[in-house]
């Protein structure tokens, strides 16, 4: 589809830049009163320049072209207006700017989600929406770290003689604890622990 656009451009002699422009309120007013009134007026002079958008295709995305069927004048326009919109559009000045933006944006977004438009996109449309390849971080795969299997050793004693020697540390600690807390003379020596 880019292709089809410069070779438009170059056909028509167009520059994108300054020299496209939406039409203005009256021209707006001018185009409405003469396609929808049913009087004989004369044809308002901007419908002939093709360098004037209608605001309609104003901010509008172009839609595909299958390269089989004439385009409309809606979708010349369109193409032609798209890419003075765009760069003006990144660095919004004034709140109807900002507000553009996010509908610019939303719309993108809209088309990126989509498969089948999603492949259309542009350079800088994908930059504007932030999906563009560079701006994307590369998802990071979870490093699982496994642990070493344990081997199991049997003992060198049996169970039975460690269960013995650890109770046997604990009455003694427990012994010492309660000798030094009541002393062991007299009734204290009665409920030491045992």
């Amino acid at each position: 589809m880019s292709n089809f656009k410069e070779n438009w451009k170059e056909r028509q002699g167009l520059k994108p830049k300054a020299s496209i422009r939406k039409e203005t309120q009256e021209e707006f007013v001018m185009r409405t009163l003469y396609e929808t009134s049913d009087t004989k007026m004369e044809k308002p002079r901007h419908m002939d320049n093709p360098k004037i958008i209608k605001e309609e295709n104003w901010g509008k995305k172009p839609q595909k072209w299958d390269g089989h069927t004439n385009i409309s004048t809606d979708t010349k326009q369109q193409l032609m207006a798209w890419d003075v919109y765009l760069p003006t559009i990144t660095r919004p000045k004034t709140p109807e700017d900002r507000k553009a933006l996010v509908e610019t944006k939303r719309m993108l977004n809209k088309d990126y989600n989509n498969p089948t438009t999603r492949k259309y996109l542009d350079e800088k449309e994908l930059r504007l929406i932030g999906k563009h390849p560079s701006q994307i971080k590369p998802k990071e795969t979870p490093r699982i770290s496994v642990p070493e299997p344990v081997i199991f050793r049997e003992p060198q004693k049996p169970v039975e003689q460690l269960i013995k020697e650890h109770s046997d540390f604990r009455l003694r600690k427990e012994q010492e604890a309660y000798d030094q807390e009541y002393g062991t003379e007299g009734l204290a020596s009665l409920n030491r622990p045992k």
